[in-house]
């Protein structure tokens, strides 16, 4: 950086005395070196149980099943009994494998698959119902008169 005053000759900027710089610092006392040691990194791991999330799977297959059941049943009552059947037992599979608590899921599939198993056996009792009963008989005997097919029941 330059010191000098622009408003004087560079004559008159030579005389000007120039302030002295401060004096450097004197050097510590040599005192003796310690070497250098890093320390040993701590790792910290998660627990074991914490690392592995546990999956309910016969909690998600009951779920699936019940929400099938209740759909199915209403066309096909002897399916919605059997996946309704696969749905409950699934549910108690839940259970028991996880030591006696029941996931949310398994909760909804067993209550999916009993609604779908009631609804299911309504269904296949009314169609018994139908299928045996007389005014059932005579229509479906008076329909195929008409068509000329000899029915037998």
């Amino acid at each position: 950086m330059n010191n000098e005053n622009p408003n004087l000759s560079p004559e008159e900027n030579k005389n000007d005395p120039q302030p002295e710089a401060a004096p450097a610092p004197e050097a510590p006392q040599s005192q003796p070196q310690i070497p250098f040691t890093p320390a040993t990194p701590q790792y910290q791991y998660a627990p074991a149980a914490a690392a592995q999330k546990n999956t309910d799977v016969f909690g998600i297959v009951a779920l699936v099943l019940g929400i099938l059941s209740v759909t199915i049943c209403c066309c096909f009552d002897y399916i919605g009994l059997v996946i309704s059947a696969g749905a409950i037992v699934c549910a108690i599979l839940s259970r028991k494998n996880n030591g006696g608590k029941m996931s949310g899921m398994a909760v909804a599939g067993l209550v999916l698959g009993i609604i779908g198993f009631v609804y299911a056996v309504i269904g296949a009792v009314y169609a018994l119902l139908i299928t045996f009963s007389s005014a059932f008989r005579e229509a479906v005997e008076s329909v195929c008169a008409d068509y000329g097919i000899e029915v037998r029941f």
